[in-house]
């Protein structure tokens, strides 16, 4: 079951997604970046516009940081875009 996380990758990118995690990746599923905009506040922006990720995308563990629940209105915020 794909669950709404956010995960940084060593690239500095932070993304919110649907996830599904192996021993050894990450699948992101609908991958969106996040922007800052202003103080306490963010957009999400496409990641990856060029590329044809419908179905997702691999990434391999050793390039995630780190892998967080985003706070529920992002996650809502997210569900809806």
């Amino acid at each position: 079951m794909s669950e709404i996380k956010i995960v940084r990758l060593t690239s500095g990118e932070e993304l919110i997604a649907k996830i599904e995690e192996t021993d050894t990746s990450v699948m992101l599923k609908k991958p969106a970046i996040l922007i800052p905009t202003g103080k306490d506040q963010l957009a999400f922006g496409q990641w990856l516009p060029y590329a044809d990720i419908k179905d997702g995308v691999t990434i391999p563990k050793e390039y995630v940081v780190f892998v967080v629940d985003p706070m529920e209105e992002m996650s809502e915020q997210y569900d809806e875009a």
